[in-house]
């Protein structure tokens, strides 16, 4: 019998198994088996470089593509938070009465605070190039619906044009709006037909909706129940995006203005619900500064409407 081994209690065990679910694998490194310890902690590290090297260098993330990652990122969880502790708890039984400096208690500690560390910079940089968010209000109807969950890509969106929907600061709060009007154009509402540098903006009908869907239940068209739908295709817009018309209101007309450098026109796509740059702040956003722009909404990844996710946003 190899007196060198002495035998640990329930407890013990457990707080091993801990440390291998708060650090995957430490638990069986401080039980002094290190290969199999560091293997734990090696998935789990290269999982995450792998993630930042497609966020900082790959192509702009698909939902398809973040749904691979969401897979493989769930087995990689499994691996590293569940069999691992469960390992660490069966294996550790008993342990060599001599252990090896890297299994001593202050190298555990300094193990979690580097691993803490490691954490708290992935993420930083991980949600500077892509951040969840989701939609308070209905501005953006019937494109962004409340509650709808999107991803944004925060770096290397440049250089934005006419119809991109972008988030942006404005007075403390995060916004999300199309971009109507770039630097330099001249912007004109004229009862609610937009005018780029004078030359209206192509409309086209895209039938009708409910005034719940995209307006308030108190407002819309005189006697009717439906709102209009319009088929709206920006200067340079690709394909174009749908906007709702709820009636006749003060903000169908904008005199004729015109951007100034490195701001942009914004407009809600619920136009008669929207607090855009037809309004200064505090009622509106204004013009909005291009160093303002924070990021571009790419893709729905949750919805009330389940058939919505995976829509694109731009």
């Amino acid at each position: 019998m190899n007196e060198t081994r002495e035998k640990r209690g329930v407890f013990a065990r457990l707080g091993l198994a801990m440390l291998s679910f708060v650090v995957p694998g430490l638990g069986l490194i401080r039980t002094g088996r290190w290969k199999l310890g560091f293997a734990f902690t090696g998935l789990y590290i290269v999982f995450i470089f792998a993630l930042l090297a497609y966020f900082a260098f790959g192509p702009m993330l698909s939902f398809s593509t973040a749904a691979v990652m969401v897979i493989v990122g769930f087995f990689v969880v499994i691996l590293c938070q569940i069999v691992s502790p469960i390992l660490t708890f069966i294996v550790g039984k008993r342990f060599e009465i001599r252990q090896p400096w890297w299994t001593r208690w202050y190298a555990i500690v300094g193990c979690i605070i580097l691993w803490f560390g490691f954490q708290e910079v992935a993420t930083a940089n991980l949600r500077s190039h892509y951040r969840p968010f989701y939609v308070p209000a209905e501005s953006m109807k019937p494109n962004l619906l409340v509650n709808d969950r999107f991803f944004a890509k925060m770096s290397d969106f440049d250089p934005l044009k006419r119809g991109d929907v972008i988030l942006f600061n404005a007075s403390g709060a995060e916004y999300v709006k199309r971009i109507a009007a770039l630097p330099g154009d001249q912007v004109e509402l004229v009862a609610g037909h937009l005018k780029i540098n004078g030359v209206p903006v192509k409309l086209q009908s895209a039938g009708d909706a409910t005034r719940q869907m995209v307006c308030d239940s108190s407002y819309g068209l005189e006697n009717e129940n439906l709102a209009l739908l319009n088929l709206e295709i920006l200067p340079g817009e690709f394909g174009g995006h749908l906007s709702a018309d709820c009636g006749t209101t003060l903000s169908d007309d904008f005199p004729p203005t015109v951007v100034p450098s490195d701001h942009y026109f914004v407009l809600g796509d619920n136009r008669d619900f929207s607090a855009d740059s037809r309004y200064a702040p505090p009622v509106g956003v204004g013009m909005v500064s291009k160093q303002d722009v924070i990021g571009k909404p790419l893709f729905i990844h949750w919805s009330d409407e389940r058939k919505r996710i995976g829509k694109s946003v731009n």
